[in-house]
């Protein structure tokens, strides 16, 4: 659809890291940079870590913030390492930097144990969207989040897998009047279960 540019998100700094219980974030020198962000062996241990959005609009507005009226695709490589029934985690571009389900205008593919589920917020939070996809313990997987404007469509190894065409989806509401990060969550839950998620290879290919 015309002209698009494509930010390559570096892994290697410049993210906020909030842990609880000994949650922990650490750049990994694999093939790729990657993120690798572990629990500790306590229950209810999380980290949450936020890296500000840069250059996701063209006019002229706050460097900060998102033109949601421009398609975009979010792009990632995505493993699992220890299976854990009680965790969860997220893996967002929203308007704000907390631990958690969307609250705000946002889109995400949340990963429950090793299940993945997409969703997006709009005028409201839309219906989640079970993907029917698993990941497999120890294996990568190439994920993608693709927006436009009839809603938003989940990628598994470049196979769709869902899509979310509802109201509450299809939050195009031009310029965010907040600024917008992209967030990585991870919580083992009630169980005192080490756990780790790895995230690299990340990028924005947006609509110019």
């Amino acid at each position: 659809k015309g002209e698009v540019k494509a930010i390559s998100i570096p892994t290697v700094a410049a993210w906020t890291d909030t842990a609880v219980n000994g949650g922990v974030v650490q750049s990994n020198k694999a093939f790729f940079k990657q993120l690798r962000v572990t629990t500790a062996t306590v229950p209810n241990s999380s980290i949450v870590t936020d890296a500000m959005v840069f250059g996701l609009n063209s006019h002229g507005t706050t460097y900060n913030k998102v033109d949601w009226d421009k398609d975009l695709l979010f792009a990632f490589t995505l493993a699992r390492d220890t299976s854990n029934a009680a965790a969860v985690s997220f893996i967002q571009l929203k308007q704000a930097t907390v631990l958690g389900e969307l609250a705000e205008l946002g889109i995400e593919l949340r990963i429950a144990n090793l299940a993945l589920y997409g969703n997006a917020y709009g005028t409201s939070l839309g219906t989640e969207v079970n993907l029917n996809t698993t990941l497999t313990n120890q294996r990568s997987a190439l994920l993608g989040i693709f927006l436009n404007a009839s809603g938003v469509e989940w990628f598994f190894n470049n196979v769709s897998v869902g899509t979310q065409l509802t109201t509450a989806g299809k939050f195009h509401t031009g310029m965010g009047a907040t600024q917008a990060d992209l967030i990585i969550s991870h919580d083992n839950g009630g169980t005192a279960t080490q756990c780790d998620l790895f995230v690299g290879d990340i990028w924005i290919i947006q609509e110019v």
